[in-house]
């Protein structure tokens, strides 16, 4: 995100111009901070955090894609964004999809507007360096935007040069999974006042009913996990099997402000050097560990990306 005086103003303008179908590429479908101290513990987790999931050694994931009825599949590789936009698919509220990414790297961002139910499996958003004069919307790798269902994204790898922001959410009523995501190089292009954009990992800014993330691994160089509520309201949030890295100039890489319920199963942080792990940290947290997770990251090199293949889901997902 931008730095703070410029969030809110930020949100609205971000929404109104994709409502308001602006400058943005659009491509239609079936026609700062204070210093709020942290409190942190690495105990063990407790029953109170459990994830609905019998997932474990076997890689299978805690939560399954929604049932689709009679969905219609979107080719995000035949579609022709002006240039130097990002993609923006444009779906019907009422109608459920399926989202087909790109046998090859998405070289710009993506925004999917609207749907019921969505689903996207695989695939990767590497942003290049988009010039001098780039906007942070450029340098973005996904937002999702007024679904009214359950999104889920899975086996996604985001990257690139230039890439300042991973994943948003502006989908309030929406139920969002996010599972076997892969988010390498985010930063900013200004590493010491970070005067051009705070990046995060995942941000709901706009609101989500409900933010599901299994299995998750990042490296920032300022924040990871962004969870304010901001421009809209945030249900609740599931972590499962979360590990991120800070690098050099990494900051806060977990941020909980507001009143909704969070549970936290298995999440590691790998500070910046000479930071602590309760420095990495806004808010109340629990059971959060410090290090990589013991067995190495839980979203290794090469299994998200375009030839990602699911190991399926646990039973009862």
């Amino acid at each position: 995100m931008r730095p703070r005086n410029f969030t809110m103003v930020l949100g609205v303008v971000v929404l109104a111009s994709l409502l308001a179908v602006s400058g943005l590429a659009a491509c239609s479908a079936a026609e700062g901070r204070g210093s709020v101290p942290a409190a942190a513990s690495a105990r063990p987790r407790g029953a109170g955090d459990a994830v609905a999931t019998d997932a474990g050694s076997a890689g299978l994931l805690p939560w399954s894609p929604p049932r689709l009825s009679n969905p219609t599949t979107i080719d995000v590789a035949t579609l022709t964004p002006r240039p130097g936009a990002p993609r923006i698919i444009r779906l019907d509220p009422r109608r459920d999809y399926r989202i087909r990414m790109p046998d090859t790297a998405l070289r710009r961002p993506l925004v999917i507007l609207g749907g019921r139910n969505v689903v996207l499996i695989g695939g990767a958003i590497s942003i290049p360096y988009q010039g001098p004069d780039a906007s942070i919307e450029q340098r973005r790798g996904l937002l999702l935007i007024k679904q009214t269902g359950t999104v889920h994204v899975e086996g996604l790898l985001l990257t690139g040069a230039d890439l300042s922001e991973g994943i948003q959410i502006a989908s309030p009523e929406a139920v969002v999974q996010l599972q076997n995501i892969r988010v390498e190089q985010l930063h900013a292009r200004d590493q010491v006042r970070f005067s051009d954009n705070h990046p995060d990992i995942v941000q709901p800014w706009g609101g989500v009913r409900r933010l599901r993330i299994g299995a998750l691994t990042g490296q920032t160089n300022y924040q990871g996990l962004f969870l304010k509520e901001a421009l809209g309201p945030i249900g609740a949030v599931q972590l499962w099997k979360v590990n991120i890295k800070g690098s050099a100039s990494g900051r806060q890489l977990l941020w909980r402000e507001g009143q909704f319920d969070i549970s936290v199963n298995q999440v590691y942080l790998e500070p910046a050097k000479g930071r602590s792990l309760q420095q990495a940290l806004w808010g109340r947290w629990t059971n959060v560990l410090a290090g990589p997770p013991p067995n190495g990251d839980f979203v290794p090199r090469g299994l998200a990306g375009p030839n990602y293949r699911s190991a399926g889901y646990a039973p009862g997902s």
